[in-house]
């Protein structure tokens, strides 16, 4: 009898591991490298001590050749205050949108790398990309355009082929507010700080952002490539880098937009995952809603109704971004072919850490076993 009651304890452990095992879910955050579409230099950076500018025809406004954008460290060198980009590129995890990761950075060893993909206003561009297959909850997409509001048109296409298209949706000028959330597309606002002219002199007001957009690809259907279509129309685009939040299994050996070329972002690989879990320090908060462009801790659209209020015109070191709940990301990183010639994604997953029932099953099951080996000795 013992022996049978071990052995059904056994069994039974065994099979609500098993069942823990295959049903744990841990939902990855999956950085797309778009590394060899890389055409534009949008950001001031530091190396060294000395300021490396942006480059025009790449910048943020003017088709490309009039403003552009600094990091914190170029902001100090030249005595100013206010908001301006992260040194390493990376946007922690903050109210519903996970870690994204750009590709600027201080530390670049290319001081003068291309740091995005820019397409000129009356030019109609199509901006493709293969991505690490898996099935993914959310994409977010990192997008300005400037010179008014663009309309854009999403493609995801899946590993049997099919498709889904967004409908062409407003991607709003990055000084105004972001558009309204539709049934397709949720935006949401990294940061907002001024622009800065070719030769980093302060320019306009704090209200120039780098927005995004977020579209929910078919759950079950592995997602491999994304394409970006943009009319000929009079608005300059800008796309700065794409995040995905993995359901799946990521097929590492998909190199997302050819990496065989382009630079890798020399900082990001030792500074991701390290605040996945927090929204970093010194983040302003931001108000979520429509109305909140202005200020440098503007946040963007809520999935729901937008909330009141927008976000102080005070300026501060952080940034901020509000979004549809799209999913968080976990601490620990795996980096996959870092590098010039590296693989399709950086990834930091976060696993579901419930107790295990089996745990509480089965040592009740021994206290049985025990209790009745007490019995046969009295």
């Amino acid at each position: 009898m013992r022996l049978t009651l071990l052995a059904t304890a056994l069994v039974f452990a065994f099979t609500l591991t098993f069942f823990d095992a295959t049903t744990a879910r841990a939902d990855t955050v999956v950085q797309f490298h778009i590394e060899a579409l890389l055409n534009a230099r949008p950001v001031s950076t530091l190396t060294n001590g000395a300021i490396a500018s942006w480059m025009p025809p790449g910048g943020v406004d003017g088709n490309g050749s009039a403003d552009g954008y600094i990091t914190k460290a170029v902001l100090a060198k030249l005595g100013q205050v206010g908001n301006a980009l992260p040194d390493d590129g990376v946007f922690p995890t903050a109210n519903g949108i996970p870690e994204i990761d750009l590709h600027f950075s201080n530390n670049n060893p290319d001081p003068m790398s291309f740091q995005a993909h820019n397409a000129h206003r009356m030019v109609a561009a199509t901006i493709d990309f293969a991505v690490p297959q898996a099935t993914y909850s959310k994409i977010f997409l990192v997008l300005t355009s400037a010179e008014g509001a663009d309309k854009l048109t999403v493609t995801l296409t899946y590993a049997d082929s099919t498709t889904t298209v967004t409908a062409p949706f407003t991607l709003a000028d990055y000084d105004t507010p972001v558009a309204p959330n539709t049934a397709e597309v949720s935006y949401f606002s990294l940061i907002s700080m001024h622009k800065w002219s070719a030769t980093n002199q302060l320019g306009d007001n704090a209200g120039h952002q780098i927005t995004g957009v977020i579209l929910t690809p078919t759950p079950t259907k592995p997602l491999k490539g994304i394409t970006i279509a943009k009319p000929a129309d009079g608005q300059y685009l800008v796309f700065w880098g794409a995040t995905g939040i993995a359901t799946s299994p990521v097929d590492a050996g998909v190199s997302a937009g050819g990496l065989d070329s382009g630079t890798e972002d020399g900082a990001s690989d030792s500074s991701i995952g390290a605040a996945n879990d927090d929204a970093g320090s010194g983040m302003a908060s931001g108000a979520s809603g429509s109305g909140g462009a202005a200020g440098s801790g503007v946040g963007g659209n809520s999935s729901g109704a937008a909330s009141s209020g927008a976000s102080s015109g005070s300026t501060t070191s952080g940034s901020t971004a509000s979004s549809s709940g799209a999913g968080s990301s976990g601490t620990g990183t795996t980096r996959y072919g870092g590098g010039s010639n590296g693989g399709g994604c950086s990834q930091s997953g976060s696993s579901r850490t419930d107790v295990p029932l089996w745990g509480s099953l089965l040592a009740a099951l021994c206290a049985v076993i025990a209790r009745r080996r007490g019995r046969s000795r009295g």
